[in-house]
């Protein structure tokens, strides 16, 4: 039994579909773009740079001209090493190769949790496997050896000062 030629054989699959008059969606994009205002001379000093301000929406009178402020130059130039001793570091770091048995429930706020998400990926991009736990394990040691080092001049004292009413 010969088999029978389809109609659609030849024609592209645009073809095949009927047009639909155009939705609201597709009118949003045949619209004509507004002008684009022209570029802003270049400041004449090299030494300052315009501040950044929010965008606005696009007006029909050209925007006056920007703010200028003065680059600074910044003081420290060198990579910023940890002022924690090596002691300290080596001592945490076998104190969280012991595995914790006590347990402590937490409450965090969505964007504590997705900084401490983003530092446990940045761990396991680097090749160092990490989890939030031990992350805050480290938090928690580096709080607590603040403390007993600084008494009441510590981040912990004094924001716990901070929060009396």
């Amino acid at each position: 039994m010969a088999q029978q030629k389809s109609p659609f054989a030849g024609m592209s699959l645009t073809d095949q579909l009927r047009p639909r008059p155009a939705g609201p969606d597709q009118r949003l994009f045949n619209q004509p773009a507004p002008a684009e205002p022209e570029p802003e001379a270049e400041p004449e000093h090299p030494t300052t740079t315009p501040a950044k301000q929010p965008p606005r929406p696009r007006a029909s009178t050209p925007r006056s001209r920007a703010t200028v402020v003065e680059t600074e130059q910044p003081r420290h130039r060198d990579t910023t090493v940890s002022t924690w001793p090596d002691d300290w570091v080596a001592a945490t770091a076998r104190a969280l190769r012991r595995p914790g048995k006590e347990s402590a429930t937490l409450r965090l706020t969505q964007d504590e949790k997705t900084q401490l998400r983003d530092l446990v990926y940045s761990y396991t991009r680097q090749g160092r496997r990490t989890s939030e736990t031990e992350l805050i394990r480290v938090a928690i040691a580096a709080l607590l050896e603040d403390y007993r080092t600084n008494g009441q001049t510590s981040a912990l004292a004094r924001v716990m000062t901070a929060l009396e009413p």
